[in-house]
């Protein structure tokens, strides 16, 4: 026969056993997570509570390399606070399938942003293989929000589905910091609304507090912008104003070789910019579609300061005359004798007194400081509209701030000196296997593809 031990033997015994399983790191954790230290990778449930606590553990690390994969396949989860990503090293940031993508809904509550990346020069996080989207009463600003200095960032394979937010996205800070960015790349990504157009991405760069960013060279085919490319942005009704990509603060914006739908894209000038107009945008072989019939297009790009090129993009409509006013819009903040009240400005500008006004169209930056820099616009195929291809200013006093072949072209003329970066974007190791969703234009069947004249331009440090 066999003795029963006592139980106080019998705990004692279970102790032992426990602390020496702790000593020799065999038990790590009660926590949900699971973190393969040499392999440098690390999971989470999906849990809010658990993926903050997989974070925390990555960032105590401070090491690079380190891959967090987040929930299942095709898993769904609710969070209702702010999951900041403050991981200072190169990290990866990921859904635990990139063909079935987990989705992160943001829920009703008091917060302002869905997730925050934080990012640091040179240390590029990745955030990747995720649909996100919220319900009323959630984030109030963006679901994805994107902080740095210099090249830092990559977001790809990433759909935003209904978004509530003021913003699907937010990249840049209102601040006083002397280095540019946050710069880097927006691929695969997707905008998909099943109803109404909702705001897109808006893009500000740093130091727009003391102007910085319209001190430093222009950065024209170079890493330090932010690009959106191979992306995808669909609605089924165009509501003016609700812009894929929108910009001011000194943006430095590349859109390339993306299909949009009844969606339209625009940057601010001075007046209505934070104190600092967009300064570089660069649009080309984009197919952009309209077939809203019911509210139609009044143009498809806006820009109301800085400077930019577009080029290469193809340009339809279901139905004639649905882009009614122009294809290419600009205008001068605060010259434009129906509009300059509205845009709460001191007075109205009047020409040639107040010209060049500042940060308008056809501005730059040159040595150092603003001086012009003309639009220049060739090779796209668009439909006609009333006012033409390029509609220069409302007709009301700005329209003399904006003339032909001092401030923009628009005949043809390429731009001197000018060389798109290298395709794909250097931070686009590989492409997620994925189908974005696109809308044919009633041309060829193919949808965009890379310039042929692609060629390496090396980045501008700042």
């Amino acid at each position: 026969m066999f003795a029963t031990p006592a139980l106080g033997g019998f705990i004692k015994m279970k102790t032992l056993l426990l602390t020496a399983l702790f000593a020799v790191g065999v038990i790590f954790s009660c926590q949900a997570y699971t973190a393969n230290d040499p392999g440098q990778t690390i999971s989470s449930d999906g849990s809010y509570a658990d993926t903050t606590a997989a974070l925390a553990y990555v960032a105590a690390k401070k090491q690079d390399g380190w891959v967090m994969s987040v929930g299942s396949p095709g898993g769904s989860y609710v969070w209702t606070n702010t999951v900041t990503i403050a991981v200072t090293n190169i990290f990866t940031f990921q859904g635990a399938s990139p063909t079935n993508r987990p989705t992160i809904t943001f829920g009703a509550s008091s917060y302002s942003a869905g997730f925050n990346v934080c990012a640091k020069n040179g240390k590029v996080v990745t955030f990747k293989d995720f649909i996100l989207t919220d319900v009323g009463g959630g984030p109030g600003n963006w679901l994805l929000g994107l902080f740095g200095e210099g090249v830092c960032f990559r977001v790809s394979n990433v759909k935003w589905v209904n978004v509530n937010a003021n913003n699907a996205a937010w990249v840049g800070s209102i601040n006083s910091d002397t280095i540019g960015g946050p710069y880097g790349v927006f691929d695969h990504c997707e905008l998909a609304a099943s109803s109404g157009s909702f705001y897109g991405i808006f893009v500000i760069d740093n130091g727009c507090q003391i102007h910085n960013g319209w001190t430093r060279p222009m950065t024209w085919g170079t890493t330090n912008a932010v690009y959106f490319e191979d992306c995808s942005a669909h609605a089924q009704k165009a509501i003016l104003g609700r812009a894929m990509v929108d910009g001011f603060g000194g943006a430095r914006v590349v859109i390339r070789n993306c299909n949009v739908t009844n969606y339209s894209i625009g940057f601010h000038g001075s007046q209505s910019g934070a104190g600092d107009s967009t300064l570089q945008t660069e649009i080309y072989n984009n197919n952009i579609f309209c077939n809203d019939t019911v509210n139609g297009m009044s143009y498809i790009f806006w820009q109301r300061g800085g400077t930019g090129v577009i080029f290469s993009n193809t340009v339809a409509e279901s139905v004639s005359q649905l882009i009614s006013s122009g294809i290419w819009k600009f205008s001068v903040e605060c010259a434009s004798a129906a509009n300059w009240q509205a845009e709460q400005c001191a007075r109205q500008l009047i020409y040639t007194n107040d010209y060049p006004a500042p940060q308008q169209v056809g501005r730059g930056v040159v040595n150092g400081a603003e001086g012009t820099v003309p639009i220049y616009i060739w090779g796209n195929s668009v439909p006609g509209t009333y006012y033409g291809q390029s509609l220069l200013g409302y007709g009301d006093g700005d329209q003399q701030f904006i003339q032909q072949g001092r401030d923009i072209f628009t005949d043809g003329t390429v731009m001197p000196g000018y060389t798109p970066l290298v395709y794909p974007h250097p931070l686009v190791t590989s492409a997620p296997p994925v189908t974005i969703t696109t809308v044919s234009t009633g041309g060829s069947s193919a949808g965009p593809h890379p310039p042929s004249n692609l060629l390496a331009a090396p980045p501008v440090n700042q």
